[in-house]
């Protein structure tokens, strides 16, 4: 039975509608990759070359991951769960679409090595507590409402294990209006519902929008630390957009 509120339970009909178009370039819209022109073996390096770049900031980090179990939240299509696999006995992967679950077992590789699982709750209450030794989010949150944002943080914490590592990229602000403006109303809509929508009209008339959220990270690195969080180290990352990658633990160090 589906119990996702009404806000969530939108967001989720967008992204199967954008899973049932053009999956690969409604999770990395690169500029003419759009009309279903990803291939399939360069759109899935990608996310080794993501996981593999993730894992050498983390040693940098000196921090000592455990290999046994990963999850990779807001899984898409698979493209970092499988990647998480060369690195962890077995990984999870959890996303909001039933189109990218069913497209992600598709495309699947790694046998029982992965699995996926649809995510129809306002909680990841499928996991239990101190499941996970490294959890993995990236460019997902930024997709729902602050609310959600911290609702699932909070999840994440309580099924992340005690020695084990959360990672996720969160927006934290705008440089200035003009490109709070520019980027909601012209990239968000107006450019990708034009490459999503109109190529495809004749086949299939319907709109899907990408919701965009900021979360300052004044918010959200008390938020982790009130929730059970004991560090967090933050990384700005290379997008013109504010925003970071936080790497959080449940004890006091990474060394």
């Amino acid at each position: 039975m589906i119990v996702l509120p009404q806000d969530l339970l939108k967001i989720q009909k967008n992204w199967d509608e954008l899973g049932k178009l053009d999956p690969f370039y409604a999770i990395s819209s690169l500029d003419g990759k759009d009309g279903r022109r990803w291939d399939t073996r360069e759109f899935f390096q990608t996310g080794i070359e993501e996981i593999d770049s993730v894992m050498k900031e983390i040693e940098k980090l000196n921090f000592k991951l455990s290999n046994t179990r990963a999850l990779d939240f807001g899984c898409g299509v698979g493209r970092v769960t499988q990647a998480l696999s060369k690195y962890f006995d077995t990984v999870d992967g959890v996303d909001i679409a039933p189109s990218m679950i069913e497209l992600a077992n598709t495309y699947n590789k790694c046998g029982e090595k992965v699995h996926y699982y649809l995510n129809n709750k306002n909680s990841l209450e499928m996991f239990t507590d101190d499941t996970f030794d490294f959890i993995y989010s990236e460019e997902v949150f930024q997709h729902m409402h602050p609310r959600y944002q911290e609702n699932y943080l909070s999840e994440l914490l309580r099924i992340l294990s005690p020695r084990g590592l959360l990672v996720f990229e969160l927006p934290s602000e705008y440089v200035n209006l003009k490109q709070k403006v520019l980027f909601n109303f012209i990239f968000q809509n107006i450019k990708f519902v034009h490459s999503l929508h109109w190529k495809y009209i004749l086949r299939k008339p319907v709109f899907a929008f990408m919701q965009y959220y900021c979360n300052p990270r004044t918010n959200i690195e008390p938020f982790l630390l009130q929730n059970g969080a004991k560090h967090v180290h933050t990384i700005r990352t290379s997008r013109d957009i504010i925003s970071y990658n936080y790497f959080v633990t449940k004890y006091e160090k990474f060394s």
